[in-house]
């Protein structure tokens, strides 16, 4: 019975999250277990970053988080700051960007250093991310590929 509520809930959170924003977007996060601290902290630290709510549910035992982000796509402010978390997890691997806007946004931050060309960088995305790091990317793209 315990195991039903726990599978009850999970299965409602998307609802709930749904309450707060016309549209969801989720991901299957997925890393070692040690890792879940840092990567739950690391979420909410960038949806922080972007003034974006995360509602965050998952089944943590096997390293399973599943980020919810509520957002109105008919948000053109809101749909940027969701982009440029997305971007974010390329810069942090010094990917250089093409799109001026995107290019300016990072080349602004003290952190970045942009040394990889794009064409280079998405020519060898499998030794630059592990494999979680991959998973979730293809995810994001598939996700973005469904908007638009």
């Amino acid at each position: 019975e315990e195991y039903n509520k726990i599978w009850t809930a999970r299965r409602s959170s998307m609802g709930a999250c749904a309450k707060l924003k016309p549209n969801v977007t989720t991901d299957d996060v997925i890393v070692p277990r040690k890792n879940l601290e840092a990567l739950v902290l690391g979420i909410r630290n960038i949806c922080e970053k972007y003034n974006l709510d995360v509602c965050m549910v998952g089944h943590v035992g096997d390293g399973s988080v599943h980020p919810q982000i509520p957002i109105d796509y008919s948000d053109k402010d809101e749909y940027r700051r969701f982009k440029l978390a997305k971007n974010e997890i390329y810069a942090r691997h010094g990917r250089q960007f093409v799109t001026q806007r995107i290019a300016d946004y990072f080349n602004s931050k003290s952190w970045y250093q942009g040394t990889v060309d794009p064409d280079t960088f998405d020519a060898q995305q499998s030794s630059i991310f592990n494999e979680y790091e991959m998973a979730n990317i293809m995810k994001i793209d598939e996700r973005m590929a469904q908007l638009g």
